[in-house]
């Protein structure tokens, strides 16, 4: 309690010496948390599929920026100006250097953390338990004689919880202790190689830049080591932890009766309680020995402070009460023993109880030499930083309109999605015009029978368009947090007086705003195509279409120019015999199975809605006269006689005929015949149309012409 009571209360002082400098010095602390989440963000974007690479430049470009600001910050705070701190290519032997310098207190610092996380931590309960079994069945089988006890009676009745729990730390302090030695030389090695092939560290920057990235470097590199993930409990980590020791021998003790020779004589030989517990003390130094020299090495450190450095030693430095409480719980010594050996376990438990003290005193100064140092150092930085609010505040604005900048001039190149959409207009409108005119081209059908246009141009790729969208929304997003964000730092500048002169304009910022509002959308008939609903709009106007085409076929005539809108001209052979005619548009011909007269030459033609058919055929007449012919196809068709009546035009008489059949279907048919052969121009409509099917009907057999 008392060391925790002295970080609070130094982090305290820290507080209130530098409140009067504390507003600059807080973009400081916010750059640092920027650069860490971009770091994030890039590593992210890094696995992401569907953006588009020039993100990875934006991303790249701000971490750029963030550590060109942090060392500003750096620079200013040190009271050196950037003239008399160039920015330069550092020597490989300048950042082993470094190194050396930063290393040793970066990963005192790292490794106390983990160890203060790892305590009461139930993973490491759950591991030590899985050692104890093994133990226990190697016990069960070397020492105790057969089927007489098992390893959950052991656990149940024999080991209590509280010593599991103690086991538990000494288990994951000797885990770490076993990691560490080859761990640090490990590690250092990694950073040191990475020098070599990090591009960021070749290029110019500044001392404090390059101080900032190394420490970044070194907590990378032991986070991925992660000392407390999956601790390895080797035997020979758990047959020297005293805790374990002690164990065995009471297992052993209230199993006396069932021991075999062989361990009752290892029982026996046993050390006695006296023994055991100043083995006990002497394991308990070296931990704590391991724990005040890390402190040790963490005060020393003149590593750059960055937010993840600040955030592990906070934590080795609060939980360092936790430590000493934990090692003065251990002096308890609960087992029964003679007097003279209690005498003799409490004259050690004195001295070991002044050794503690000791180093509670010791780990205290170290807390408190470490934070002496920051609390002098953020306050000299500042107040230098403050006299530098105005150059630190411009750069910053700066920093922001570069960046805005660059997002938007890569934001309003994407074009893509724009370029798709006016092709899609432009071809759409051609269909379109095909669908009212009745003139319907194989790629008009194509399109009606996929659903869709898009599948119709060649330079529309889906992923292309989704890439882009996604990459605009990213953008969009990213660019008005920094809007927002440096609109704030603006108000924040000008209340503290920094007399900032060169600021974006209201209407500057607003056009920015206007640019990374402007939507990708196109009008397309009757809809608006934009980059998030192009799929949907595009079905839909697919229905456009079809529905253009099925009003075709009733569309009004209004003069010769209408009547030749759409119109096919067909010709229909027999031998000796020719007739041309034309059919009107809204019709399409099909393929008919059952034509009037089997195996006779015949066309069909259907309204593009389905309502109505018109089919054209010869039909020898073999013997038979026209109005017999006429009676046979309306039986065909189960109709019955309506209307008759013979007529005549230019080619000679004919017969027209008008019946109905089944659900409302009237049948008009006319019928002419040349050289023992018939022409039949049949047409099927419902009853409600017939009004405006009569007109084209007529059309077809006014254009007949029959050449012999």
């Amino acid at each position: 309690m008392k060391i925790r009571a002295i970080f609070i209360f130094l982090s305290l002082i820290a507080i209130i010496q530098t409140s009067t400098y504390a507003s600059v010095d807080k973009r400081q602390q916010w750059w640092n948390i920027r650069l860490e989440k971009l770091i994030t963000m890039r590593d992210e974007l890094d696995k992401e599929k569907g953006l588009d690479e020039q993100i990875l430049f934006l991303a790249d470009r701000e971490i750029e920026r963030a550590r060109k600001i942090l060392g500003i910050f750096q620079e200013k705070s040190t009271g050196v100006s950037s003239d008399a701190a160039p920015r330069r290519v550092h020597a490989l032997s300048e950042m082993n250097s470094m190194l050396d310098r930063e290393f040793s207190p970066l990963f005192s610092i790292y490794t106390l953390s983990q160890f203060i996380k790892g305590f009461g931590d139930y993973r490491f309960y759950t591991y030590t338990e899985s050692a104890v079994k093994k133990k226990l069945s190697l016990m069960i089988i070397n020492s105790l004689k057969k089927n007489q006890k098992s390893i959950d009676d052991i656990l149940k009745n024999d080991i209590d919880k509280s010593e599991l729990k103690v086991l538990s730390a000494e288990l994951f302090l000797g885990s770490i202790l076993k990691k560490m030695e080859g761990s640090f030389s490990k590690i250092k090695k990694a950073v040191s190689e990475n020098f070599v092939s990090n591009r960021e560290l070749k290029k110019e920057i500044s001392d404090s830049e390059l101080s900032v990235r190394i420490s970044e470097s070194i907590i990378t590199a032991l986070e991925k080591e992660n000392f407390i993930k999956d601790p390895d409990f080797h035997d020979n980590i758990i047959d020297t932890a005293w805790s374990w020791m002690q164990m065995e021998t009471e297992i052993l003790k209230k199993n006396s009766g069932i021991l075999t020779d062989e361990y009752r004589n290892r029982w026996k030989s046993a050390l006695p309680p006296e023994k055991m517990y100043e083995y006990r003390l002497n394991r308990n130094r070296e931990y704590l020995n391991f724990i005040r020299d890390m402190y040790r090495d963490a005060s020393t450190g003149t590593f750059a402070e960055t937010i993840s450095a600040k955030n592990y030693y906070n934590e080795s430095a609060s939980g360092a009460g936790r430590i000493i409480k934990f090692f003065r719980n251990l002096q308890s010594y609960n087992h029964s023993v003679s007097n003279d050996e209690k005498n003799s376990i409490e004259r050690k438990k004195v001295i070991f109880e002044n050794e503690l003290k000791k180093y509670q005193s010791e780990i205290s100064g170290y807390c408190r030499d470490y934070l002496n140092s920051r609390v002098r150092i953020s306050k000299k930085n500042s107040e230098l930083m403050n006299s530098c609010k105005g150059i630190i505040g411009q750069h910053e604005i700066n920093v922001f309109m570069e960046s805005i900048h660059d997002h938007i001039k890569v934001y309003s190149g994407y074009n893509y999605g724009a370029g798709v959409m006016n092709e899609y207009k432009a071809l759409y409108d051609r269909l379109h015009n095909e669908s009212i005119s009745g003139k319907i081209s194989k790629q008009l059908k194509e399109s009606m029978s996929k659903g869709s246009l898009l599948g119709m141009m060649p330079e529309y790729k889906r992923e292309n368009f989704e890439r882009e969208n996604s990459s605009r929304i990213h953008i969009k997003k990213e660019a008005m947090r920094i809007i927002s964000w440096m609109q704030s730092v603006i108000q924040f500048y000008k209340k503290i007086d920094a007399g900032i002169r060169d600021l974006p304009s209201s209407d500057d910022i607003d056009n920015y705003k206007n640019i990374l509002n402007q939507r990708v959308e196109k009008k397309i008939g009757q809809w608006v195509m934009t980059e998030s609903n192009y799929e949907t709009i595009d079905r839909n106007l697919v229905k456009d279409l079809s529905n253009s085409m099925k009003k075709t076929p009733w569309l009004e005539v209004h003069g010769e120019s209408d009547r030749d809108r759409g119109q096919r001209n067909f010709l229909l052979s027999l031998t000796g015999l020719r007739a041309t005619f034309t059919i009107p548009a809204g019709w399409d011909e099909k393929v008919k199975d059952d034509t009037a007269v089997t195996g006779s030459p015949s066309k069909f033609f259907e309204s593009y809605d389905g309502t109505s058919a018109i089919e054209i055929s010869w039909v020898p007449l073999k013997g038979r006269n026209i109005m017999d012919l006429s009676e046979e196809l309306i039986n065909r068709h189960g109709a019955k006689y309506y209307m008759k009546k013979w007529g005549k035009n230019g080619f000679g008489d004919y017969f027209w005929v008008l019946s109905k059949a089944d659900e409302n279907v009237i049948i008009e048919t006319y019928i002419c015949s040349r050289n023992e052969v018939a022409f039949v121009i049949s047409g099927r409509v419902s009853k409600e149309k017939y009004q405006f099917f009569k007109s084209k009907f007529d059309n077809v057999f006014s254009s007949l012409n029959i050449n012999i």
